[in-house]
């Protein structure tokens, strides 16, 4: 069995890189500083599918869930 490798999540980018990335729609701009060791409680900024098709920047927390936990 390979041993596993634990990564860091990390979060670069600025506003601008995002909102022409993923085409995000004009607004005010996000105050997006960078992380290079996102804890599990830390919020994240994540693009998701909104209702209607186009995407949307909104805020979530991540947590891990090791292989042997319970399915959420």
């Amino acid at each position: 069995m390979a041993d596993a490798m634990v990564r860091s999540l990390v979060q670069r980018y600025r506003w601008d890189d995002i909102q022409d990335l993923y085409e995000l729609p004009d607004g005010p701009a996000r105050n997006l500083q960078a992380h290079y060791n996102v804890a599990p409680t830390d919020p994240v900024d994540v693009v998701k599918l909104a209702t209607g098709g186009g995407a949307e920047l909104v805020s979530m927390r991540w947590r891990l869930i090791p292989w042997f936990g319970k399915s959420l």
